[in-house]
């Protein structure tokens, strides 16, 4: 399952603008693209987020075999990464405030 945080896009369980925060479901094992101009905000994911150039991301909750990946321009505050949880930043990607569990 595929979920795609982008401005004015709705699929399924997330809607999402711009300006909207919308959380998923606890434990999600999807995989959520925040593209440009999307915004997510306490989010759990056991699955992968991928936040892209102009993505925001915050109060993120990584689960253990989680992967967060934040590309080059994409922004996270606040992330909350469990034991067995990744998060990845790549070059020119931005992470703040980051907490790793255990």
């Amino acid at each position: 399952m595929r979920f795609l945080a982008a401005p004015a896009l709705a699929l399924m369980a997330l809607t999402t603008t711009a300006h909207a925060q919308t959380a998923l479901t606890p434990k999600t094992l999807a995989v959520l693209d925040v593209l440009s101009g999307g915004t997510i905000s306490n989010t759990v994911d056991g699955g992968t987020v991928n936040v892209a150039s102009g993505g925001t991301a915050s109060s993120t909750t990584i689960l253990g075999g989680g992967i967060e990946t934040i590309s080059a321009g994409g922004f996270d505050t606040s992330a909350l990464i469990s034991v067995g949880g990744y998060q990845l930043i790549g070059a020119g990607g931005e992470a703040t405030s980051t907490t790793v569990a255990g």
